[in-house]
């Protein structure tokens, strides 16, 4: 951008009888004393209100590795606002306490944060809008930044998937942002993190964000996944990265069961099982190519928050952490916190990269130390969680009405008929007529 100022637009500086003849240029934010230079005056106005502001909007919302050479995440899931006002102002406090405790550098809300399938159950004034911005209140009173991933209910209220993304962008605090529209799903972007050092403002690492839907999984009933489309979009997308990487994202991949099934986890099974993409995709194929992807971390089953390493890769579920609906079983609501540090030539790792995870529950507990489950000990599943499918499933009420409808008629046929032969017995019989021939 070029600015130029013609003489015009100068402004002499004459004050109390005695001139100077230094021509001097006005504060381009101050207040305007051109006089007839509208080529000026568009070019400060243009400065003033768009190209300032963009560098304290991007020193505001860049995430930085912090002060002490780590970045803290808290994992929020599955809050579900909108079931009740009691639930949703325990949820609130939930959230408040956790992130007063942890002061964490950034959220990460893994979808589910309202359950829009209560707008129907209950009969208070449910509004998607006014719910979010409880959600996200305890994130704006304490200047922490988030962004958040669809689940499978968060649309089922008064707001579309593309509103709810809209709405969250609004806040100035989110950094969620509306991915490419060729591809499936809406929450599909990533964000980097800089080194926060004086001479290096590169890139420490990148977290990534997938849409895994709701239901329906490339045709196949069942919850939502990752399609093949965003799997082949990450892949162009992130072939340049080398830097290490997280992952977030709501429905748990397959790759769920077969790390409670084969490998070492810590935590707890306790949902009806690993609710996951009813057809693998081919998401963790590409993730195990690689090797800066670290962690991956989702939702959805409430009482499930076991986690382990699948191969190299940190796969685990978050808390679930809002009071509404069912779960977390046997457990407070809470979250999982994510700390990754940088120490090369310590840990394993060339770059030193280290994750550290623990959980941090409703009312300051932590716990970092679950119950540990081994491949061959204790029940396994092999197999996601079954669903009915409404393209093959009874309407019940329909087939009952028709049973009963059937049975009515039925009565009425056998009833007719009864009554035809009670009808017939009671008619007198009539006696045959006898045929005279009178003779002439």
């Amino acid at each position: 951008i070029e600015v130029s100022f013609s003489p015009e637009a100068v402004v002499s500086t004459q004050s109390t009888g005695h001139s100077n003849n230094h021509q001097s240029i006005p504060d381009p934010c101050g207040p305007l004393h051109f006089k007839q230079d509208f080529k000026a005056m568009l070019s400060i106005l243009l400065i003033c209100m768009f190209i300032l502001p963009l560098f304290a909007l991007e020193e505001k919302l860049t995430l930085k590795i912090n002060n002490s050479g780590k970045f803290k995440i808290v994992q929020f899931t599955d809050t579900h606002f909108g079931t009740t006002l009691q639930n949703d102002y325990k949820t609130q406090k939930a959230l408040e306490l956790i992130l007063e405790l942890e002061k964490p550098d950034f959220v990460v809300l893994t979808g589910d944060v309202l359950s829009g399938d209560y707008k129907t159950k209950e009969k208070t004034n449910w509004k998607a809008s006014s719910l979010w911005k409880i959600a996200v209140q305890p994130m704006i009173e304490r200047d922490i930044p988030w962004s958040f991933v669809l689940g499978n209910h968060d649309a089922e209220g008064d707001f579309s998937k593309s509103q709810l993304v809209a709405l969250d962008t609004s806040y100035s605090l989110s950094l969620t942002k509306r991915g490419p529209i060729q591809i499936n799903g809406y929450t599909n972007y990533h964000l980097p993190v800089l080194w926060n050092l004086d001479n290096d403002r590169s890139v420490a690492m990148n977290l990534w964000f997938l849409d895994s839907g709701d239901y329906y999984c490339e045709g196949v009933f069942g919850y939502g996944c990752v399609t093949q489309s965003q799997v082949e979009w990450f892949k162009n997308v992130s072939k340049n990265q080398t830097q290490p990487t997280l992952m977030f994202f709501h429905i748990p991949p397959p790759e769920m069961i077969h790390l409670y099934t084969q490998f070492k986890t810590q935590g707890i099974l306790m949902d009806e099982g690993v609710c996951c993409w009813p057809k693998n995709t081919g998401l963790f194929n590409e993730i195990l190519q690689r090797s800066n992807i670290r962690g991956v971390f989702v939702g959805h089953d409430h009482s499930n928050d076991f986690i382990g390493f699948y191969h190299n890769v940190l796969l685990g579920y978050g808390r679930k952490s809002g009071y509404g609906t069912y779960g977390p079983k046997g457990s407070l609501p809470g979250a999982r916190v994510i700390e990754v540090s940088f120490s090369p030539g310590v840990n394993d790792n060339e770059d030193g990269f280290y994750i550290n995870t623990w959980i941090r529950e409703d009312g300051g507990t932590i716990i970092d130390d679950q119950p540990i489950h081994y491949p061959w000990l204790g029940a396994t599943k092999f197999e996601c969680c079954k669903m009915d499918d409404p393209r093959k499933a009874v309407d019940w009420g329909i087939l009952l009405g028709f049973q009963i409808l059937f049975a009515i008629l039925s009565q009425i046929i056998v009833c007719s008929i009864q009554l035809r032969r009670d009808r017939s017995s009671k008619e007198p019989k009539r006696l045959p007529v006898l045929q005279v021939q009178n003779y002439v």
